[in-house]
């Protein structure tokens, strides 16, 4: 089912907290269905962490189109279209990326940043994308996937 990673941005602030709830909260407000990401790579006190979002096994409501279906969704919560995301926060979500991509078989170079698929500058001009991509291949575990 999943061939692909697609990465956004919230290109909102990211508080103290834990606001995935919100998030989801804001997206059911609009519309959706519930969270339309798998996953939200966030800030929480003083770490940076990576909180479920929509399960795995339904469709992604990200896209805005099929790759709902064969992407699944990551957003790093913030605004990177000026400055890039922190070190550590990219780095824990590449260390999620890594472990998705090894269990999924998902190569690393299908790891595409939202405006690859549609009309948008997210996950904003500053993203990484080409360091994400080194970091999940450098931290791809070695060793038998699951079966």
């Amino acid at each position: 089912m999943w061939t692909a990673i697609l990465i956004h941005h919230t290109a909102g602030h990211d508080h103290d907290g834990l606001d995935t709830d919100d998030i989801g909260r804001d997206q059911v407000l609009r519309g959706w269905h519930e969270i339309a990401y798998h996953f939200v790579v966030e800030r929480v006190d003083d770490a940076y962490v990576v909180v479920a979002g929509r399960p795995l096994y339904r469709r992604g409501g990200h896209a805005g189109g099929p790759e709902n279906g064969t992407h699944l969704g990551i957003v790093f919560h913030g605004n990177f279209m000026v400055e890039p995301p922190p070190s550590e926060m990219l780095l824990v979500g590449a260390r999620h990326i890594a472990g998705l991509c090894w269990a999924l078989r998902i190569d690393p170079e299908r790891i595409q940043r939202h405006g690859d698929v549609r009309a948008t500058a997210c996950p904003g001009d500053a993203f990484p994308i080409d360091e994400l991509r080194s970091q999940v291949v450098a931290l791809m575990p070695t060793g038998d996937r699951p079966a």
